[in-house]
């Protein structure tokens, strides 16, 4: 499968039983305040599923040289609804503002794993088709504490399975 096909992801519901889209003003107030612009297939992507899980949500990925699997959690959302208290943690802005002092300048998460790794966009290289990473918060004091995942995110969401069980 070539790196820009795209390969069907199974979102299910995590934070609400109901699904609730993102709109592009959202995204835009977002993107203004970091001063960055969401891919076109990312946004395509969490207008219809943030807040939600991919059913495929295992990959892998070189981490100081070694082969680490790892595990997408929630697609951080754009809603600023602060009512839902323990979901707004999951709000990409929020997450950022928690994280910052943790993460690399122009390093943005949009989904963590279950140890609470980031999962972000680097927009430091390229500004139009930022590379996946994953950020190892408990490595901060070390100098390969990021890690390349993917060169885009299609090719994200290409790399991730489903854990069959065998």
């Amino acid at each position: 499968m070539g790196i820009l096909e795209k390969r069907p992801i199974e979102w299910q519901s995590y934070l609400w039983e109901q699904s609730r889209s993102a709109s592009s003003s959202d995204i835009e107030r977002v993107e203004r305040e970091l001063e960055v612009y969401f891919p076109d297939d990312y946004r395509a992507i969490v207008i219809e599923n943030q807040g939600k899980v991919p059913k495929q949500n295992l990959f892998d990925f070189l981490e100081n040289g070694h082969k680490t699997t790892s595990v997408m959690g929630v697609l951080f959302h754009f809603l600023e609804d602060k009512s839902e208290a323990g979901y707004y943690s999951y709000n990409l802005l929020e997450s950022y503002r928690n994280r910052h002092h943790l993460l690399p300048p122009l390093i943005i998460p949009f989904s963590e794993d279950p140890a609470g790794n980031s999962i972000a966009f680097d927009f430091r290289q390229a500004s139009q088709i930022p590379s996946i990473v994953f950020v190892n918060h408990e490595a901060v004091e070390e100098t390969n504490w990021v890690s390349e995942i993917a060169e885009n995110f299609r090719a994200f969401l290409n790399l991730l399975y489903e854990d069959t069980g065998i």
